[in-house]
């Protein structure tokens, strides 16, 4: 289902286990976010697999713990923070995303996919529990998505073409550590995203290695700025 989401795409939102690091063997392993008078730190773990396997998270006001599983063709991930929620994630024989199933206590609802002929996402259907499916369309060029569609809801993104998606790329991020694998992929760096008249601005820095040590955020007079630490081997 999509959805403008900015920072809050880490706290709130939805290739297979896509790579996080953005120099060899180096792994993203912290996220410390400020801005809009709050901020808060994420700690990433990872299996013996170099699969995502928890993602901590605490501000002054709250926390949740996310664990990750895998099984044959499903992620299943599974966040404590009181009451417990799980998504199970099915891959398709190709290693893309074929269907999300979300249960909050004893409800669920599915995050359904489908793609072109070039393995790119091209509709989703997201069904809540009782029924009443929203679907939403995308598009692309060059390898980017450029726009996402559902009924009176427009979201539009640009990128830097010079500089390829890597670890820290807003975009993808949330997914990831949200889901363990990403479904929005796009071939560059996320610069903006905007719908109706609210827009997003994405600026990054870069370390000697090309990592990205930080990204900020900007919307009108709000600015949320996202530091990362890495572990390299």
């Amino acid at each position: 289902m999509i959805a403008l989401c900015g920072v809050v795409i880490f706290l709130s939102c939805h290739k297979s286990n896509r790579s996080t690091s953005s120099a060899a063997g180096c792994k993203l392993t912290g996220i410390h976010v400020k801005g809009n008078g709050w901020e808060g730190n994420y700690v990433i773990s990872y299996n013996g697999d170099g699969k995502l396997a928890a993602v901590q998270y605490a501000d002054n006001g709250s926390s949740y713990t996310r664990n990750f599983t895998y099984s044959g063709n499903m992620i299943i991930s599974t966040t404590v923070s009181g009451p417990t929620f799980i998504d199970t994630v099915f891959l398709g024989v190709n290693g893309d995303v074929d269907h999300i199933v979300m249960y909050s206590s004893n409800s669920g609802a599915t995050d359904s996919f489908s793609y072109d002929g070039n393995r790119q996402l091209a509709k989703s259907v997201f069904t809540p529990t009782g029924g009443g499916a929203t679907t939403s369309t995308y598009q692309y060029d060059n390898g980017d998505l450029v726009t996402a569609d559902q009924t009176n809801l427009h979201i539009a993104y640009t990128y830097y073409t010079d500089k390829a998606s890597a670890a820290g790329d807003l975009l993808a991020l949330g997914q990831w550590v949200q889901y363990g694998t990403i479904y929005e992929k796009s071939r560059h760096l996320t610069k903006s995203e905007t719908s109706g008249n609210v827009t997003l601005n994405i600026t990054y820095e870069f370390d000697a290695q090309g990592k990205i040590t930080s990204a900020t955020e900007i919307s009108g007079s709000e600015t949320t700025t996202f530091t990362y630490t890495y572990t390299c081997s």
